[in-house]
C-alpha cells in the first residue's frame, strides 16, 4: 500500500494532514491504536504483526491510489476516537468523558475495539448519545463486576473484538447488555449476588479498592468532594497489628486480621495515611485530621462509632455493598 511517489499533491496530504497529525496526537498510543483497530472486527493480530497485518490486509484492498487515501482517511477518523479514550480531555461530550477518564482510572484497554465501533456509530448518527452513554455504563458494570469477584480478564482481549458485529443496532443498548450478561465462564457478568458476596469478603486489589471507595464517594451526586487524587486508600484495621489493636479485636484477632485486612469494610480514604498508621482506632478517630475532621462521607459512619471490630467492619462492608449494588446494576 504505497503512494504513487511521484505525486507530490498526495504525498503531501497523507503526512501532513493525516499521518503526521495522528502520529503527534497518539504518540506512544499509536501501536496499540493499530491493534485495536484491526481487532475491531474481530480478528487480533499478535503484538508483534501488527504493522505487517495492517500492510497485508490494506494491500490486498487499496487497489490504486485513491484507495490508499480513504483507507487513511478513515484510519485518521477512528484515531480520533481512540484519543479521546486515551486523552479524555480531548472530548466535548462531559457524560462520555467522564466515562473516559474511568477505563483510564480502571486501566483497561480491552474493550477498546468495541468502544471504537460504538463511537464510529455515535458519530454517525446511528446511535445517540444517551444510548451510548448507557452502552458505556453497562460495560463499566461488566468490568467493575468481575474485577471485584476477580474474574481473569484475559479473556477479553479476544471477546470484546467480537461482540459489535452480534448486536441489534436498532436497539444497541438491550442488545449489548443482554449480550454480557449472556457471557460464561470466563466471559461471564458475575450476577448480583456474587457481587454481592465478593464486595463483603473477597479481598480487593488495591486499583479496585481505590475505584469503588472513589466512586462510591461520589454517589449519587456529591457536590462537596474533596480532591480524590491525593488521597490513599487506608486499611482502618492496619497491616501491621500492634498488642492495642490485638485487644480491641479480641480473642480472635488473628482469624479477623487475615479474613477482613484487605476487604472493602476496613478500607477507606484518606490524605493521612502515614500518620495513622497502626495507631489505635480511637486515635485515628480523634487526632487532628482524623475520622472526625475527615470531609469524606465515606468516613461518617467511622465518626460515630467507639470501636473497631469483625461487627463494625461487617456494618461498613454491608453498606458500602448496598451503594455498589445501586451503582452497578446488571
Amino acid at each position: 500500500m504505497r503512494l504513487d511517489p511521484n505525486d507530490q499533491e498526495a504525498q503531501e496530504k497523507f503526512y501532513k494532514k493525516l499521518w503526521f497529525p495522528m502520529q503527534k496526537e497518539l504518540g506512544e498510543n499509536l501501536e496499540p491504536f493499530f491493534r485495536h483497530y484491526l481487532s475491531m472486527d474481530g480478528d487480533i493480530p499478535t503484538l508483534n504483526r501488527v504493522y505487517y497485518t495492517f500492510k497485508e490486509i490494506y494491500d490486498k484492498e487499496a487497489k490504486n491510489q485513491e484507495d490508499i487515501i480513504k483507507v487513511m482517511e478513515e484510519l485518521f477518523k477512528y484515531s480520533q476516537y481512540y484519543s479521546k479514550f486515551v486523552s479524555p480531555e480531548n472530548e466535548e461530550n462531559e457524560n462520555l468523558k467522564i466515562y473516559f477518564e474511568k477505563f483510564n482510572r480502571l486501566g483497561v484497554t480491552t474493550c477498546y475495539p468495541l468502544l471504537l465501533r460504538l463511537y464510529e456509530g455515535y458519530d454517525n448518527y446511528k446511535i445517540i448519545a444517551d444510548e451510548f452513554e448507557k452502552c458505556l455504563g453497562i460495560i463499566e458494570t461488566f468490568i467493575v463486576r468481575r474485577a471485584v469477584c476477580a474474574v481473569p480478564t484475559n479473556a477479553l482481549n479476544n471477546y470484546f473484538p467480537t461482540i459489535y458485529n452480534s448486536l441489534d443496532e436498532s436497539k444497541i443498548y438491550r442488545s449489548l447488555k443482554d449480550k454480557l450478561k449472556s457471557g460464561s465462564g470466563a466471559r461471564r457478568m458475575p450476577d448480583t449476588n456474587e457481587f454481592k458476596q465478593s464486595l463483603k469478603n473477597r479481598k480487593l486489589y488495591r486499583k479496585t479498592a481505590r475505584y469503588l471507595l472513589e466512586e462510591i464517594e461520589k454517589y449519587p451526586d456529591n457536590n462537596e468532594l474533596v480532591n480524590l487524587e491525593d488521597l490513599q486508600v487506608e486499611h482502618i484495621m492496619p497491616q501491621t497489628l500492634n498488642d492495642s489493636w490485638r485487644e480491641e479485636l479480641g480473642d480472635k484477632w488473628e482469624l479477623i486480621h487475615n479474613k477482613y485486612l484487605d476487604t472493602l469494610g476496613n478500607l477507606t480514604l484518606t490524605g493521612y495515611n502515614a500518620k495513622y498508621s497502626n495507631k489505635p482506632f480511637i486515635e485515628k478517630r480523634d487526632m487532628e485530621n482524623g475520622f472526625k475532621k475527615s470531609g469524606l462521607r465515606l468516613n461518617m459512619y467511622l465518626a460515630e462509632i467507639d470501636s473497631w471490630n469483625e461487627t463494625k467492619i461487617r456494618n461498613m462492608a454491608d453498606d458500602l455493598t448496598r451503594k455498589a449494588v445501586k451503582m452497578w446494576r446488571s
